[in-house]
């Protein structure tokens, strides 16, 4: 959302503003279409927040259940013993 109105605000300082063509009410030449743009900001970072915090709660069930994340070992535990003793020596 802040960046949103960032964006927004160096289009005033320049003169300009933010009009979407195929929707009419999306238009900050206006305060209701700046009042839509905030509506609609303010939709969208709440969605952002609540995918964040299910997904946060997926890895936490998947955590519990055992599930490994990130990449497979490239390395066998031998192998790795192998290349420390061959890196310190």
């Amino acid at each position: 959302m802040v960046d949103l109105w960032n964006i927004i605000n160096r289009l005033e300082q320049k003169k300009c503003a933010l009009t979407v063509l195929d929707q009419p009410l999306i238009d900050t030449t206006k305060p209701e279409g700046k009042v839509v743009v905030s509506l609609l900001a303010y939709v969208a970072e709440t969605d952002r927040n609540l995918i964040l915090e299910r997904t946060a709660s997926g890895r936490t069930r998947a955590r519990e259940k055992g599930v490994k994340f990130g990449r497979k070992a490239c390395l066998s535990p031998v192998q790795l013993v192998a290349l420390k003793q061959d890196a310190a020596g």
